[in-house]
């Protein structure tokens, strides 16, 4: 976001379509109940960007949704969502974060030592 008013509006946005995903949600672990399913697999990586946004900023997106946190608490624990980014996604992620968008060292390709 451009400045932190802008942060504020699309955390309260992401709060409130959380909000209409958990009136969804069925009994969980996963969306449609004990069975990972395609759902799942096409929301984690939303999940997973939404966490770190929140492990950056703070800006306390799953307050007030209890189910879509034990949602995307159960998606991120699957080793198969762990796995689905690279070891250092996270660090690189952040660092985009820190530099306003601006990248100060040229990402790694898969499979290449560049």
């Amino acid at each position: 976001a451009e400045d932190e008013e802008v942060a504020r509006t699309a955390a309260e946005a992401a709060r409130n379509k959380l909000a209409r995903l958990g009136e969804e949600l069925g009994k969980g672990p996963y969306f449609a109940g004990a069975d990972f399913s395609l759902v799942d697999a096409a929301a984690a990586p939303m999940m997973q960007r939404l966490q770190w946004c929140e492990d950056i900023e703070k800006l306390q997106v799953f307050n007030g949704h209890p189910k879509v946190a034990q949602w995307r608490d159960a998606l991120l624990a699957r080793p198969s969502v762990q796995s689905s980014v690279l070891p250092d996604t996270v660090d690189i992620f952040n660092e985009y974060q820190r530099a306003d968008g601006a990248r100060h060292t040229p990402p790694k390709l898969l499979g290449s030592e560049r």
